[in-house]
């Protein structure tokens, strides 16, 4: 009777007298693993699923984008519409409350080491509350011996101003002649921001006038 083999075996040796072969009869025959087949009908699956997924990923990016950007836009307008309404009326009630009722003038003239220091001091109310005020101050130059006197004035000045400068409540300017330098400080006083100063926003007018007199000068 023929010997049947398993398919998954093959011979590979044919000494069947070796004593190898008495001993073990099975060791002439080796395992060999069948080929496996790629899977190719499962990848294409996979890779038109992935795809599938991505375009209706896509389809409602874009919906989405089209159905809340005309939303978006009306929202976005009508908050700018309420921001500027909000904006125009409290423009409105500051004006109203910063309109100017009244206004001081102060003056001042000392003459020292042949210097002439002139300071004007106007200050602006609304119903006898501060608001803002100017300083002029003019120094003048009676003789040249005072010359370097005057020039640290001026540097001294200058640099003061420069300071004030970076805050947006003072607005400055200055005017330089050879014997003459006059610089211009305006100050606006508001509610919620302190500034560098012995007066305050809202100050009645009779203590600005009151310190203002002790500083030396005439009301």
């Amino acid at each position: 009777m023929a010997k049947k083999h398993n398919k998954s075996f093959v011979e590979i040796k044919k000494d069947n007298n070796s004593d190898s072969t008495i001993i073990n009869p099975l060791e002439q025959y080796e395992y060999i693993e069948p080929p496996k087949k790629i899977p190719i009908k499962q990848i294409a699956l996979v890779i038109t699923i992935i795809i599938t997924i991505t375009l209706i990923f896509i389809f409602f990016k874009i919906i989405d984008k089209k159905s809340f950007k005309p939303d978006e836009t009306v929202k976005s307008e009508q908050t700018t519409k309420i921001d500027t309404y909000k904006t125009t009326t409290t423009e409105k009630e500051q004006n109203k409350n910063d309109k100017i009722t009244e206004t001081l003038v102060c003056t001042s003239s000392t003459i020292e080491d042949n210097l002439q220091i002139d300071i004007k001091v106007t200050t602006n109310f609304h119903n006898k509350k501060l608001r803002s005020d100017e300083n002029l101050m003019t120094i003048k130059l009676l003789n040249e011996t005072a010359k370097e006197q005057f020039d640290n004035y001026v540097t001294t000045l200058q640099m003061f101003s420069l300071y004030l400068m970076e805050n947006s409540n003072y607005e400055i300017t200055d005017y330089t002649d050879d014997n003459q330098f006059s610089i211009s400080i305006k100050t606006t006083y508001t509610k919620d921001n302190k500034i560098e100063s012995n007066l305050t926003y809202d100050e009645d007018y009779e203590s600005v006038k009151q310190k203002l007199i002790e500083l030396g000068h005439s009301c």
